[in-house]
């Protein structure tokens, strides 16, 4: 009889930590890059008994602030996962603050401004407990000097502007010019990061500056914007004009190894899983860092055939994905070994 009691005791405990960690992910729009952070996130919390919510916020900063205080009034989460679109991080987390929900930010950094406001995590605002942001400056400097050896009269196409991803890269990009000879006629801004409006700004972009040679831009749907701005004017990607990215969606690594794109980077689509191992061990009692970057990959030529190979719809599909193991990521179930948090040991699994 003891011995039953105790096994219904176990069973208990852990109907009561399956349902005990409670996550809200907001995301800002449905496309690739979103839909595999998701999807990713949504597989890890299966594993890590986490129950999730995600939530479109369909390119709607409003919407997502009301959907938020909706949630907190009516169907509070333990902690509510978001980047900093169109600068509504900070007040993510004043509003999780009042409600004393945890939040955790991912994907962009708040602006400047708002860092000296806000502080970093667990400091001004205890019920902020982390940050996890992808190697932006580093990888996107990378990528800048692959496009300054090609091409020494630049223009970029940035996203929209003040996002934070919009800040980080914009930031790698200047940094990197600063090293070096290049000239940057202008940064334009996309008044969404979307591909009609990109080649739209590169279509005009030629009649004023028609010697450029290389054009940065911001994301991957810049990016193929461009390229069909270039084809419009009769120009040859590659040869013509070199173009570089941010993200590695199949389109994307396509060109790659077809030549018409220079280089890119990315793979930080895995930064929600990571955020859910992360929020795991922290509520198991067990300390995480409050603020971490996530390793991006650089593809070229020279290495696209990895990614083409498992960066696509099937590899990444709900059905593959179930393969991973994220409980081996995790602190309280790999005997407390350093966070190890690769995209490439992802993509060995599947």
């Amino acid at each position: 009889m003891k011995k039953t009691i105790i096994v219904l005791l176990i069973f208990l405990s852990g109907v009561v930590e399956a349902k005990n960690i409670k996550v809200l992910l907001f995301y800002p729009r449905a496309e690739t890059f979103w839909h595999r952070m998701v999807v990713l996130a949504e597989e890890a919390a299966s594993d890590l008994n986490i129950e999730i919510e995600s939530i479109n916020g369909n390119d709607n900063h409003i919407q997502m602030l009301m959907t938020l205080k909706q949630k907190l009034q009516n169907d509070k989460p333990d902690v509510v996962v978001f980047n900093n679109f169109k600068t509504i991080g900070a007040r993510f987390i004043e509003m999780t603050h009042h409600a004393k929900t945890h939040a955790f930010l991912i994907n962009s950094d708040l602006q400047q401004e708002m860092k000296q406001k806000m502080g970093t995590p667990r400091t001004l605002f205890p019920y902020w407990i982390g940050q996890m942001l992808p190697g932006e400056e580093e990888s996107g400097m990378e990528v800048a000097e692959l496009l300054f050896n090609q091409a020494k009269t630049i223009l970029a196409i940035n996203g929209v502007h003040q996002t934070g991803a919009a800040i980080m890269r914009e930031a790698a990009l200047i940094k990197a010019l600063k090293r070096r000879k290049v000239e940057l006629k202008q940064i334009l801004y996309a008044h969404k990061w979307a591909r009609k409006p990109a080649a739209l700004l590169t279509e005009r972009s030629f009649r004023r500056y028609p010697n450029i040679k290389g054009i940065w831009t911001a994301n991957f749907s810049l990016a193929l914007g461009v390229l069909d701005g270039i084809q419009k004017k009769g120009l040859k990607a590659g040869k013509d004009i070199f173009v570089t990215g941010y993200d590695i969606p199949t389109e994307l690594l396509q060109h790659i190894e077809n030549g018409k794109i220079l280089a890119s980077t990315g793979g930080h689509f895995i930064e929600a899983a990571w955020a859910m191992v992360l929020i795991h061990d922290f509520f198991h009692g067990i300390e995480i860092p409050t603020q971490m970057q996530t390793p991006m990959a650089i593809v070229t030529k020279k290495n696209v055939d990895l990614y083409l190979r498992n960066v696509n719809d099937q590899k990444l599909s709900k059905e593959f994905i179930k393969k991973i193991d994220f409980k081996t990521y995790s602190k309280k179930y790999n005997g407390g070994k350093p966070y190890h948090f690769s995209l490439d040991s992802i993509l060995e699994q599947l």
